[in-house]
């Protein structure tokens, strides 16, 4: 955050840019609410103030305040860090965003070893039937062990913004889970670093609890990374996947981005708005599997990039949506940065992810389409939006001091 000030020459020049321009308003006040919350961050670490000042909302479970806040008053002075650690912090969230070009990468190294000599090409050869014919198909009547879950690169990952996670309720290890992730910013950092891996320690707070955290099937399908997101219990967000592990019996539980890419275009900083109004197949899966629905609300994630992506109803937006439709992924325009030379790192920004209390729902039979599971289907929809809301409203306050509006349910 503290790259973007009045000093950094990229954002003067944008800025500069903006002015006279429709969305130069938007972007100044993005860029105050940002210099905002650094400006925060800095007067409570010459405090020291202590991060918690009240007791847990609900009076429940863990003090959200002991998270830490995203209005800066965690105590996060990098500069006090010893050098080792923030150089480990920095190549860890670099291995990360680097990981983003994986399916192309996984590609290109596949088809040069096709290519280096018949050894290689016939261990790729090998590789690549176990992927598509054996029993390297996605995750569905059997489980992979998870070694890099546990890895010690993702506590580094997790201390770069840092990343928290929050419990507010129990939860029945007897039962079965859909823990749906809200927002999912420019990239799901939190998501990443609370879900996919354990180095928030969800293993242990919610224990007996088997989580797969589901992606999409593109990444399956690329050499190397595959194994990668198998290796940390990913598997395809598919339906059939999704009723196949909740359906091993209880205990098990699956973690998805409801709003998936395209809510990254509603990533402004401040900004929460949750794509959410038509996207009810999660529902669909639990009344199907008997599973609770699990609300969870990452406060901070929009913050982590400075968000220049074009605004509804403008051109530019809707070559991004043709763009989403066609390809099933979108790529927003942003800036974070990086030892304050180029916007390739997410902002140090904090980000708090609160785990709801589950909603039960009844098994029910039923298939996409049909007018009485619709009804259900719509019924259980709507209890879900409002325990969100609820959620929203019970923490925005201790960790969305610097929001823009309120939480809106869009698309």
């Amino acid at each position: 955050l503290v790259s973007i000030t009045c000093e950094s020459q990229q954002v003067q020049s944008t800025r500069s840019s903006l002015r006279g321009s429709p969305e130069g308003g938007s972007f100044r006040i993005r860029l105050r609410t940002c210099r905002n919350v650094a400006t925060s961050s800095r007067k409570h670490e010459a405090m020291g103030t202590k991060h918690g000042e009240g007791a847990h909302p609900d009076g429940r479970g863990e003090d959200a305040n002991e998270a830490g806040g995203t209005d800066g008053t965690e105590q996060r002075d990098t500069k006090k860090k010893p050098w080792r650690k923030r150089t480990m912090e920095y190549l860890a969230v670099l291995f990360f965003m680097s990981s983003t070009f994986s399916a192309l990468l996984g590609w290109m190294l596949a088809i040069a070893l096709l290519l280096a000599s018949r050894a290689t090409a016939a261990i790729m050869a090998v590789y690549l039937a176990w992927m598509f014919l054996g029993p390297g198909q996605p995750i569905r009547s059997k489980t992979w062990s998870t070694p890099l879950r546990n890895a010690g690169l993702w506590k580094h990952f997790v201390d770069y913004f840092p990343i928290k996670l929050v419990k507010t309720a129990e939860l029945d290890p007897k039962k079965n889970y859909v823990f749906a992730y809200h927002p999912h910013g420019v990239i799901c950092l939190g998501g990443w670093g609370n879900f996919m891996t354990n180095a928030t320690g969800f293993d242990d707070r919610f224990y007996g609890i088997k989580l797969h955290a589901l992606t999409l099937k593109m990444n399956l399908n690329t050499p190397f990374l595959r194994t990668y997101l198998h290796w940390h219990g990913a598997s395809d967000v598919s339906k059939e996947t999704c009723r196949a592990i909740l359906e091993r019996g209880p205990g098990n539980a699956i973690f998805l981005a409801v709003g998936g890419a395209l809510e990254s275009l509603h990533a402004y900083p401040g900004e929460y708005s949750i794509v959410l109004k038509h996207r009810k197949g999660f529902v669909r899966v639990a009344l199907q599997t008997g599973s609770c629905l699990v609300p969870v609300l990452s406060f901070g994630e929009p913050d982590t990039f400075l968000t220049r992506t074009p605004r509804p109803g403008t051109l530019g937006r809707q070559k991004l949506y043709d763009f989403y439709r066609r390809f099933g992924v979108v790529f927003p325009e942003v800036t974070g940065d990086f030892w304050h030379l180029f916007g390739f790192m997410p902002q140090r920004t904090p980000i708090v992810s609160v785990v709801g209390s589950p909603l039960e729902v009844p098994k029910t039979d039923g298939k996409k389409g049909d007018p009485d599971f619709e009804a259900v289907v719509d019924h259980y929809h709507a209890l879900y939006i409002e325990r969100l809301r609820d959620l929203w409203d019970r923490h925005k306050n201790t960790l969305a001091l610097h929001r823009i509006g309120t939480m809106k349910v869009v698309e």
